[in-house]
């Protein structure tokens, strides 16, 4: 192979590449979140070219004897590690839940496509690809053999008075919502704020347990 079929080699394989990155991202896109459709294609395009400079952009050193000990597979390496500091960066801790570990594993995976098609290997790369996009369609829909109970966090303003409180424990009773934290805070109005982690039954109808906390004279507020 010349070298400018090789260069042309190279350069469709970046542009496949940041095309997978693309798919992935698209995906990602529409359930907005915070990496999309030019992140994941950045990634797979730079994974794409580290790759290709990891594995061709030290052939000269085959004619230094002394270089026999070489490994250009080091930028590759650093690749899979390195890209972990951009998926810390989509995970956050919100209201004692932690959020984008889904996107920070599709980043991470697309570096993985990146490297495969810069390596050369298209067909891995094209199937891990449309893979990545089948798992986080086919699974983020409310199948009934994966339901779970979801991690939620529940604030009650209610009445500073025991019926109050019997009245919210009867709720969480009657919803099947389990408890596994709580948190007081009481206010000058009269009110105490209740704050709880609660794990909630992934087909309850949270329009129901909203009409029955707004229809109690107990309760101030809701949040879910």
């Amino acid at each position: 192979m010349n070298i400018v079929t090789e260069q042309i080699v190279f350069i469709f394989r970046i542009f496949l590449a940041s095309v997978c990155g693309c798919v992935i991202g698209y995906e990602r896109k529409n359930r907005g979140k915070g990496a999309g459709i030019r992140t994941h294609a950045i990634v797979a395009l730079a994974s794409a070219l580290m790759m290709i400079v990891s594995k061709y952009g030290f052939a000269d050193l085959a004619n230094y004897p002394t270089a026999h000990s070489a490994d250009p597979a080091r930028i590759a390496a650093q690749v899979v590690s390195g890209v972990g500091f951009l998926g810390a960066g989509m995970i956050y801790f919100n209201r004692h839940l932690v959020k984008g570990l889904t996107t920070a594993a599709g980043i991470w995976a697309t570096a993985g496509v990146g490297l495969a098609i810069g390596a050369g290997l298209y067909v891995i790369g094209i199937v891990a690809t449309g893979l990545l996009v089948l798992t986080q369609v086919i699974l983020h829909k409310n199948y009934k053999f994966l339901h779970m109970p979801s991690e939620e966090v529940m604030t009650a303003t209610i009445a500073d008075s025991e019926e109050a409180m019997d009245f919210l424990n009867n709720m969480l009773e009657k919803y099947n919502i389990s408890v596994g934290g709580m948190k007081c805070r009481k206010k000058e109005d009269g009110y105490i704020e209740v704050e709880m982690d609660v794990s909630i039954d992934a087909d309850i109808d949270y329009n129901a347990i909203l009409k029955t906390f707004k229809d109690a004279p107990y309760v101030s507020s809701i949040i879910i």
